[in-house]
């Protein structure tokens, strides 16, 4: 493959959609995160701090013909002592009504745990994966809310915020996970 051919499929990958406004929903999931402190890293990236509980919020977008989503993925961090180089994807059991987390490839003791099951059925994620390095563990969660949809045609954008539940659920989910001892 030619020099030009590289860098024209680099430009393609990195081209944002019409209408996308780099760090707009992060300003309005600021104000959807109430009194938590909060320190701007850049554009599509913000970090949060909630007592001992530190994660960023980084922008997510995803092109489609005539419109766009920006979606907002949570990433925090779980220390841990055994260095390993896992991956779990965590997802809601149940089709009408959650009745538990599962994890692919299955762990049992992850699915076990009683006070992360509690803290995630609440939770509207539409994406939770667990990555293991020589650091500990890295969760990298989308969150249905602190999303936003813009369409070309009509001229349309739509935010879906987060609400207070969802935010506390969302930290009481990254708690959890630090007293897990399935990731220790």
């Amino acid at each position: 493959m030619s020099g030009a051919a590289t860098r024209f499929r680099q430009w393609w990958a990195n081209l944002q959609p019409a209408g996308y406004l780099p760090g707009v929903l992060l300003s309005r999931l600021r104000h959807d995160m109430g009194t938590l402190e909060c320190e701007p890293r850049s554009d599509g990236l913000v970090l949060f701090r909630a007592g001992d509980i530190e994660f960023l919020a980084q922008e997510r977008v995803e092109p489609h013909f005539l419109m766009h989503e920006v979606s907002t993925q949570f990433i925090f961090h779980v220390p841990g002592s055994a260095p390993g180089d896992r991956h779990l994807q965590i997802r809601h059991r149940g089709s009408w009504k959650r009745t538990g987390i599962e994890c692919i490839p299955p762990d049992a003791r992850l699915e076990a745990d009683a006070s992360l099951t509690e803290a995630l059925l609440p939770l509207d994620f539409t994406h939770c994966e667990l990555a293991q390095d020589a650091q500990g563990w890295q969760c990298r969660l989308t969150h249905f809310g602190a999303s936003e949809v813009v369409y070309r045609m009509p001229p349309l954008r739509r935010y879906v915020r987060l609400s207070a539940g969802q935010r506390d659920a969302l930290l009481a989910t990254f708690r959890a996970l630090l007293r897990t001892p399935a990731l220790r």
